[in-house]
């Protein structure tokens, strides 16, 4: 039987806190078999009280490592692969905690080490209720190792009820912050 998978580790301030914790085995035949750990961390400074969303906390970041057996090296077919399948997955995330008309407006790229890592963002709303609307932008990477990937997600409102902008530059920082301290 094989190790579990170890949950992948990001550099956070105190104010997110783990909320979910999962292992899954997304595909499994009878020469390959994938294997996934997800941790998903809520901030707990941006909260909204709703009926209509899975949380109240609008701001959120995952990571989810992907490991392959038999053990596979990392190969750009195989990262693309990994990038389309999870970037959908990623969406029916986004639809879960209640984001709707999802949109995708560009990608952007950071540097981490020597490897340019490249972020779909997406935006989309939150049906808070039945008068207020938040916009929200979303940011989807993957992240090859050498025999593994680390998928990295976050969502957080553009503005907030009662003209309060939100800090997005500061949220893209602080998220692509714990990307590059992920492993």
């Amino acid at each position: 039987m094989a190790s579990p998978i170890p949950p992948p580790t990001i550099t956070l301030d105190d104010h997110w806190v783990l909320t979910t914790t999962r292992s899954a085995t997304p595909f499994d035949i009878k020469f390959l078999t994938v294997k996934t750990r997800t941790q998903i961390y809520e901030d707990t400074r941006c909260q909204i009280k709703s009926a209509s969303t899975q949380s109240d906390h609008l701001r959120f970041i995952f990571v989810t490592r992907v490991r392959f057996s038999p053990e596979t090296s990392v190969r750009s077919a195989l990262t693309q692969l990994v990038r389309r399948k999870s970037a959908q997955q990623f969406q029916d995330i986004l639809q879960t905690r209640g984001v709707e008309r999802i949109s995708k407006r560009s990608a952007s790229q950071i540097s981490i080490e020597d490897y340019q890592l490249t972020f779909d963002r997406l935006r989309g709303r939150l049906q808070v209720n039945d008068s207020t609307v938040i916009p929200v932008e979303s940011l989807f990477g993957v992240r090859p190792f050498e025999t593994e990937y680390l998928l990295c997600g976050s969502g957080y409102p553009l503005s907030l009820p009662g003209n309060n902008s939100a800090h997005r530059e500061q949220y893209r920082e602080e998220f692509f912050e714990a990307v590059r301290s992920a492993h």
